[in-house]
């Protein structure tokens, strides 16, 4: 059995149900996108998982999921400092003050994520509930380590300058470090090049559902639909796919971003005890890694 389902929003008004939104369709034309997706790939084959890397290729959908539980979330500075433990919620590459990676190389010069407050998505505002400036923030700049998102407190810990990232759910709430418009840069790479420089991959369409360390240090996420490379060409149609890797590994394998960038509408983000739902934007343009291609039947392959 195959179930999907997806949103969505915009920050507008009703000109989102006309197609003023991330795909670019009205609410009815989405509807039987989502509806006929799902059964296209009801009837496709379960994909095989590698038992070692291969070339992937993640789509902008794709990579708000993952901008948001591999590069958002622990570039929150409440996170890195070991505040949210209890929903996996601290970072690997900030340990304490003394042992930590900012400054360094985390992933490979092609990879670039930021967060911007101004952008026209969920994410947007104009000030924090602390009164901070809303600012954009470049947590990884070129593959380098570079700057947290974070409140007045947590900035001083850091040495750092306040960013404007303290946000409540409501007036009842405490507020919490939250990330806004967090998502991957665009790159100089084209679309088209990606793919056929690629003589053997997979191509990953969609967001499903994530699983992920303590630290984020590593995870799986799955997607909607799955496709095979062959010699630069999307072919067969896959189900219950996914990519896992150790994040840093992963950051690093990084070899391609390309400059079609798109910022997705996310409005179930959820964080603190007890917890808050807040809406953020997450996204980026197509890129290239390797991981190891998972399963949801566990069948396993040699890889390619």
């Amino acid at each position: 059995m195959e179930t999907y389902y997806d949103t969505l929003g915009n920050y507008k008004g009703l000109e989102v149900l006309e197609g003023e939104n991330e795909f670019g369709k009205t609410f009815e034309d989405f509807v039987e996108f989502i509806a006929d997706g799902t059964i296209e790939v009801s009837n496709a084959p379960a994909v095989k998982g590698t038992d070692k890397p291969v070339t992937v290729i993640t789509d902008p959908w794709f990579n708000a999921l993952l901008s948001h539980e591999i590069m958002g979330h622990p570039s929150e500075a409440d996170r890195a400092l070991k505040r949210e433990g209890a929903w996996a919620g601290r970072a690997w590459w900030y340990s304490s003050p003394e042992n930590n990676l900012l400054g360094k190389q985390v992933a490979a010069e092609e990879l670039t994520v930021f967060s911007d407050p101004s952008l026209e998505a969920y994410g947007h505002y104009k000030f924090d509930d602390e009164g901070t400036p809303a600012k954009k923030v470049v947590h990884i700049k070129n593959g380098i380590l570079n700057n947290f998102l974070n409140s007045r407190e947590t900035a001083g810990i850091l040495g750092a300058e306040p960013n404007g990232g303290m946000r409540a759910m409501s007036a009842e709430h405490i507020p919490l470090v939250r990330m806004n418009n967090t998502a991957i840069a665009p790159g100089k790479s084209k679309k088209d090049e990606l793919f056929a420089d690629t003589k053997e991959g997979y191509y990953l369409v969609g967001q499903k559902t994530p699983s992920i360390g303590e630290t984020r240090q590593n995870f799986k996420i799955t997607c909607w639909k799955i496709f095979e490379i062959k010699n630069g060409e999307v072919g067969q149609l896959f189900r219950q796919g996914g990519i896992t890797s150790d994040s840093h590994v992963f950051f690093r394998s990084i070899d391609a971003v390309a400059d079609d960038f798109k910022l997705f509408n996310i409005p179930n983000c959820g964080k603190g005890t007890p917890m808050q739902t807040m809406r953020v934007g997450n996204g980026g343009p197509h890129m290239r890694a390797k991981a190891r291609i998972s399963s949801g039947h566990g069948e396993q392959g040699t890889g390619m």
